[in-house]
């Protein structure tokens, strides 16, 4: 008998604890990661600050509708597209503008697909933004083998 009492209030303990434990993880915030959407470019009449990532690409991409996608890893290593920089590749080389606040912030990488929603052709290596005013991150990329 004693041995069934003892189960028993080793059960109770044991819901007991975990209702604790349910209620403080209950009131521990929600971590998110996010990057802010990309600012504008300061205005022509403005002094030019801030810094630059550039992608050439391959020119076999620019013949298939080619459209860049710059995304960024959170700390979970999941990938995010960046709002504002994404667009199609007119041309084998395209510069977005890097605001001050975002010096070396890291990692980011550049996606090409084939129009705006469809298959990925290629993905660069991973890179940080520039590190000062007037820094250019110059990043190539090529179709998948």
């Amino acid at each position: 008998m004693r041995s069934k009492m003892s189960t028993a209030r080793k059960r109770i303990a044991m819901l007991a604890w975990l209702g604790v434990l349910a209620l403080v993880l209950s009131t521990i915030p929600e971590v998110v990661y996010a990057l802010p959407p990309r600012p504008d470019p300061p205005k022509k009449e403005e002094p030019s600050k801030g810094g630059g990532i550039e992608l050439h690409a391959d020119p076999l991409l620019l013949n298939v509708g080619a459209w860049a996608v710059v995304q960024w890893q959170d700390g979970l290593g999941e990938w995010h597209d960046v709002d504002g920089w994404r667009g199609e590749l007119e041309d084998e080389r395209v510069i977005w503008w890097v605001s001050p606040d975002h010096f070396g912030d890291g990692p980011f990488r550049w996606l090409v697909y084939r129009g705006s929603d469809g298959e990925a052709l290629a993905t660069s290596a991973s890179f940080d933004l520039p590190q000062g005013h007037g820094h250019l991150v110059r990043v190539e990329v090529s179709p998948a083998e």
